[in-house]
C-alpha cells in the first residue's frame, strides 16, 4: 500500500506544472535606419518578486567598426509582466553593420541569467576612400614628398566622391596653425616640417 501511495505521490508531482525561470529578450525588429529607435524588451519571467540589476550591452560585429554601448545597469523591480524596455537611438554617427545585444540578470552581484539578441543598422556614416597628393604643378602630374624654398605647393584630393568639401589643417614649420581647404596650393617661404590633418 506504502508502494502505491509513493508511486501515485510521484505521479502526481510529475503533472504539476514546472515555471522555469527565465531571461527573455525580444527586439520588434531586424532592420533599423538613422533617426529611428530600437526598442529592446528585457522580460523576467518566473522570478520572485524582488530587485534585480539588470545591465544592457550592445556589441558592433566586425562591419559596424567594433562599436560598444553599455547602458548603466538599471535597478528594475520586478512587476506583474516583469517587462523593462529600453530604448537605444540610432543616429548618423553609429557605424552601420549587425549589433549584438547582451543582457544580463543580476541578484545582488551574482549572475542569474543572461539572454541575447541582434539587430542591423543600415544607412549611417557613409564611407568613402580619399588620398591626399602632394605636387609641384597645378595638374599634380609632378608627386614629390620633399620641396625647396620657394617652389610652390599643391595639395591634392583623390576621391571616390564628388561635391565633397574637404578641409585640414596645416602645421608650419615654426608650429604655427592654419586651416586650410582642399585642393589647396601655397609658395614655401620657411625650411622645416610640414604636417597635415
Amino acid at each position: 500500500m506504502r508502494a502505491v501511495f509513493v508511486v501515485v505521490l510521484s505521479f502526481l508531482l510529475l503533472m504539476m506544472p514546472v515555471h522555469a525561470q527565465e531571461l527573455q529578450l525580444s527586439i520588434p525588429k531586424h532592420d533599423y535606419t538613422a533617426n529611428e529607435v530600437v526598442n529592446i524588451t528585457v522580460n523576467l519571467k518566473d522570478f520572485p518578486q524582488k530587485e534585480y540589476i539588470v545591465s544592457l550591452w550592445i556589441y558592433g560585429s566586425e562591419d559596424s567598426q567594433n562599436f560598444r554601448y553599455k547602458y548603466p545597469p538599471y535597478v528594475v523591480k520586478r512587476v506583474v509582466t516583469g517587462k523593462t524596455v529600453f530604448s537605444f537611438p540610432i543616429h548618423e554617427e553609429i557605424p552601420p553593420g549587425r549589433y549584438i545585444v547582451v543582457a544580463r540578470l543580476y541578484d545582488n552581484s551574482t549572475l542569474v541569467a543572461s539572454a541575447t539578441g541582434e539587430f542591423n543598422v543600415y544607412g549611417t556614416m557613409k564611407r568613402f576612400d580619399f588620398d591626399i597628393h602632394l605636387c609641384k604643378d597645378r595638374e599634380c602630374t609632378k608627386r614629390e614628398n620633399i620641396f625647396y624654398l620657394g617652389e610652390r605647393l599643391y595639395v591634392e584630393v583623390e576621391s571616390n566622391l564628388s561635391g565633397v568639401k574637404y578641409e585640414g589643417l596645416l602645421t608650419l614649420p615654426d608650429q604655427s596653425k592654419i586651416a586650410i581647404h582642399l585642393p589647396y596650393n601655397t609658395s614655401l617661404t620657411k625650411t622645416g616640417i610640414m604636417r597635415l590633418k
